[in-house]
């Protein structure tokens, strides 16, 4: 069965780090951002890193 989660937020600060711990634990996890469209472009970054696909 596959795992998911769903983080608000997660472009910074404690939704960044719940995501690098659920991607390193193999979660598919989805996300989106609102306003701050760098840390988007960051997060994007980081999560081809961890192994996650980013669209």
């Amino acid at each position: 069965m596959e795992r998911v989660a769903v983080i608000t937020g997660a472009t910074r600060g404690i939704g960044n780090g719940l995501f690098q711990r659920l991607a390193g634990k193999g979660y598919s996890v989805a996300t989106f951002y609102h306003k701050d469209e760098e840390s988007a472009k960051r997060f994007k970054r980081d999560a081809i890193i961890w192994g996650g696909v980013s669209n």
